[in-house]
């Protein structure tokens, strides 16, 4: 999937975020926590999981208002709540 942010491992432990201008979203570093090498791999899948989470937030976003547009335009009365939901998502989403 082609995404707006990439993930890079720079080693070991060290892994971040850039967005498509090379700019650094974010970087975790799990020798900052008791890492051993008995937990080396879960704390690695760990960060590997929230990091595939975080890169996908804003495709998520894009279809949730892809969704919320389409769902405006037929108005069906049973989707009422659902919509509100989608909407309140996409203004948290996007608050500063």
């Amino acid at each position: 999937m082609k995404t707006k942010w990439k993930i890079v491992k720079h080693s070991w432990s060290d892994t971040s975020i850039y967005d498509r201008d090379g700019r650094l979203i974010c970087t975790k570093s799990i020798d900052d926590e008791d890492c051993t090498e008995e937990n080396q791999e879960e704390l690695e899948s760990e960060v590997q999981k929230d990091f595939n989470l975080i890169v996908c937030a804003s495709e998520m976003l894009d279809m949730l208002k892809t969704v919320s547009n389409c769902m405006h335009m037929v108005g069906n009365p049973n989707d009422k709540l659902l919509l509100e939901e989608i909407d309140e998502l996409i203004n948290f989403a996007e608050k500063e």
